[in-house]
């Protein structure tokens, strides 16, 4: 089990859910691109982002100011990084040739040998990790795999263990909480009120004591330490020994 530890940084800019397993393996939801376009029912008039799953672009769109969902993004560039994650996921999961009984030669990405490697597809379902030509599959997971730097995997002997779990879903297992140097850039971040006047409750991530901490967003010109809920928090869990 502790052989099948993945070491992930599922870059998820607020929106995916992680889910830890057995194997303390994070397993990534991502059914944030998904969601439909939603400008929401206030009358405001804010210009955002939204991942067209049918287009597989970001597309511009103006927002009423509340409700919504999540495929909204403050600007063009956050939305882009979120087409990337979902690439980098494609590039973590495993082969799947799907229920069908074609033969059809593609190619996958190994992530546990960081090379793409052949197999047979069924032709029907399987995953996003299949691609025609091993070109293809190199251009497009060999440069696009998260950095492990930021996650610490624990002893299974240690009896206590500190979950910090940020908008992008990465796990540090130790008695102390996160070293600052240890987040993602978009944690150190300032709070950023923005330039309009509107107001929005939001949540930004405190680097200096580690908490996460509520403040009135004016609705235009944030910087992506800005949450609608309080996602970044720490636990600390004792295990069985």
């Amino acid at each position: 089990c502790h052989d099948e530890k993945i070491k992930m940084l599922c870059s998820i800019l607020g929106g995916k859910n992680c889910v830890f397993s057995e194997c303390n393996t994070a397993v990534i939801q991502s059914e944030r691109c998904k969601a439909e376009l939603q400008v929401g029912p206030c009358r405001a008039a804010f210009q955002r982002w939204y991942f067209n799953s049918l287009t597989g672009r970001c597309q511009r769109f103006i927002y009423g100011g509340c409700k919504g969902n999540k495929n909204n993004y403050e600007n063009e560039e956050s939305c882009r990084s979120m087409l990337q994650t979902m690439k980098v996921q494609n590039c973590m999961v495993t082969s799947d040739p799907g229920p069908c009984r074609a033969a059809f030669p593609a190619f996958y990405y190994d992530h546990k040998t960081s090379t793409c490697r052949s197999f047979t597809y069924g032709g029907c379902r399987g995953n996003k990790n299949r691609y025609n030509t091993m070109e293809e599959c190199t251009n497009r997971c060999s440069q696009e795999q998260p950095a492990t730097s930021p996650v610490h995997v624990a002893p299974p002997s240690q009896l206590f263990s500190s979950f910090y779990i940020s908008p992008w879903c990465f796990l540090v297992r130790s008695h102390d909480p996160p070293l600052s140097s240890s987040l993602p850039v978009l944690c150190r971040l300032p709070m950023k009120v923005g330039s309009c006047r509107a107001a929005f409750p939001r949540f930004f991530y405190n680097v200096t004591d580690q908490t996460c901490r509520r403040f009135t967003y004016g609705g235009c010109d944030a910087n992506s330490n800005n949450f609608e809920t309080k996602e970044v928090r720490v636990h600390l869990q004792r295990r069985d020994g």
